[in-house]
């Protein structure tokens, strides 16, 4: 298992952070003040 920091909540962050997930993998997610409702 590995720990993965994704920046934004973006479409791209989310394409890469579900198979990551599903996979096992430790996710991190970093969001700025624009991705506030999203990241909830």
């Amino acid at each position: 298992m590995k720990t993965i920091t994704l920046i934004g909540c973006g479409m791209m962050t989310s394409a890469l952070l579900i198979p990551a997930y599903d996979n096992g993998h430790e996710i991190r997610l970093i969001g700025t003040h624009l991705d506030r409702d999203i990241a909830k």
